[in-house]
């Protein structure tokens, strides 16, 4: 039976669709379009064309073509692997090709100067739109929230009493809560007043729709023009904060509960980058000899 590699993607990516979380959606899809691009304009058009050469072929192409990292190309691989294993096929030479060596690159992660900047920024925009900003922006330092979490925030989910906000549609499609401080309950209290959609506390006024992810690009954008940023993007703040929580002392257990990681392992990985409280504890030790 003749398989189609286009048609295996689309069906693969119609299940995660519906199954999964619209970010698992967009990350399958963003990793498979490429592949899916690559097999039209090659011509190769049947699952049975897809050789262990054209694979090669394919990987040489997202590396010198496409600029791609060993670990992005891996991801691209993996992809559809999975969409192989959705389409029980067992036997293809994709599962020979042996998984490249990644080279892990250190987060980003803003400095104290840098985040003083955007807050100087940000906390000086009286207009409406510069006070759904400001708090935009606390959110994600406060928060360690992902972008697709924080514009889904619902007035509903969020406890004022309790400095707690509910995260009902997250990556995992699992419930969790986050928290934030009274300086930015007062910044939330404010936007409610002047946003009187029934559901979204992000609320784009002026277009009269909840602000998405280009909008917030849009922001982030703007903010990384005015304050002369070399790097700066919402996934920054996810990094800070998990950062700086390690940095004081929290529990990484704790943090895992916060960042809504289902594996401590994958927490983990700020043990290693948080290097400053490691060189201080490192400093009191020699200081005393």
């Amino acid at each position: 039976m003749v398989k189609l590699i286009t048609s295996l993607i689309d069906q693969y990516l119609e299940y995660v669709n519906v199954t999964k979380s619209k970010g698992m959606y967009e990350y399958e899809k963003s990793h498979l379009t490429v592949l899916k691009e690559y097999c039209i304009r090659s011509n190769t058009i049947n699952l049975n064309d897809l050789t262990e050469q054209k694979l090669y072929a394919f990987m040489n192409y997202l590396k010198e073509v496409r600029d791609n990292s060993t670990i992005t190309i891996n991801k691209k691989l993996s992809a559809f692997k999975r969409v192989l294993h959705f389409s029980n096929v067992k036997r293809h030479p994709i599962f020979r090709i042996q998984k490249m060596k990644e080279h892990k690159k250190r987060f980003s992660v803003l400095t104290e100067e840098e985040l003083k900047k955007i807050f100087d920024y940000c906390d000086h925009q009286a207009d409406e739109r510069g006070k759904i900003e400001q708090l935009v922006i606390h959110l994600f330092f406060e928060t360690g929230v992902r972008l697709s979490e924080l514009v889904a925030i619902e007035k509903k989910n969020i406890n004022l009493m309790d400095h707690t906000i509910v995260l009902s549609k997250t990556k995992t499609n699992v419930e969790r809560v986050v928290f934030f401080t009274s300086l930015t309950k007062q910044m939330m209290i404010d936007v409610m007043r002047q946003n009187h959609h029934p559901q979204y506390l992000v609320w784009n006024i002026s277009k009269n729709k909840p602000y998405d992810k280009e909008s917030i690009h849009a922001l982030f954008k703007r903010i990384k023009y005015r304050c002369e940023l070399e790097l700066f993007h919402p996934h920054m703040f996810r990094h800070t904060f998990a950062t700086k929580m390690i940095e004081e002392g929290m529990p990484i257990t704790s943090l895992q509960i916060i960042l809504g990681h289902s594996s401590v392992k994958t927490t983990e990985v700020y043990l290693h980058i948080s290097l400053k409280k490691v060189h201080e504890d490192y400093n009191k030790i020699f200081n005393k000899t």
